[in-house]
C-alpha cells in the first residue's frame, strides 16, 4: 500500500505522537555514535529524524512511495581543505563535486546553507 502526500500530514501529526512517540521508541534502540541506520518505509520521516539525532553516522531513508520522499535532500559536509579535525582529506568530497553528483540524480540546487568555516551546505529538491 502506498500513501500519498495527503496522508503525510497525518503521519507527522501531534495526534499520532500521542499514541506513538518516536523519540521514546528510538531511545530504546542500540544506536550510538557511528551507527549507520536504514529507515525502510520511512514515509515523511516520522522515525527518521529521531533516529538521526541519535547518531553521527549515516542515515538512509527509503520509501516505496515517491510522493513520500519528494520533500528535500540536504548535503552538509566537510570542506575539502585542511582543518584541525574531521575526516581525512582523501575521503572528503569537494563542494563542486557534490553539487554535480547530486544534480546528476534528478535533483536541483535550491540554495546554499551557511554551515560555518569547516563545512558546506547544499539544499536540493527533486526535479
Amino acid at each position: 500500500m502506498h500513501f500519498g502526500k495527503d496522508h503525510a500530514e497525518f503521519m507527522l501529526s501531534m495526534y499520532r505522537r500521542e499514541w506513538e512517540d518516536p523519540d521514546k521508541i528510538v531511545k530504546q534502540l542500540p544506536i550510538g555514535p557511528g551507527s549507520d541506520i536504514v529507515d525502510l518505509g520511512c514515509g515523511p520521516g516520522f522515525f527518521t529524524i529521531p533516529l538521526a539525532k541519535e547518531t553521527d553516522g549515516k542515515v538512509y531513508a527509503i520509501d516505496a512511495s515517491d510522493e513520500m520522499i519528494d520533500g528535500y535532500l540536504v548535503d552538509i559536509d566537510w570542506k575539502k581543505e585542511p582543518s584541525t579535525h574531521g575526516p581525512p582529506m582523501d575521503i572528503r568530497i569537494d563542494r563542486k563535486e557534490a553539487l554535480l553528483l547530486i544534480s546528476s540524480h534528478n535533483f536541483e540546487i535550491i540554495k546554499e546553507i551557511e554551515t560555518g568555516n569547516n563545512h558546506y551546505g547544499l539544499l536540493f529538491q527533486k526535479r
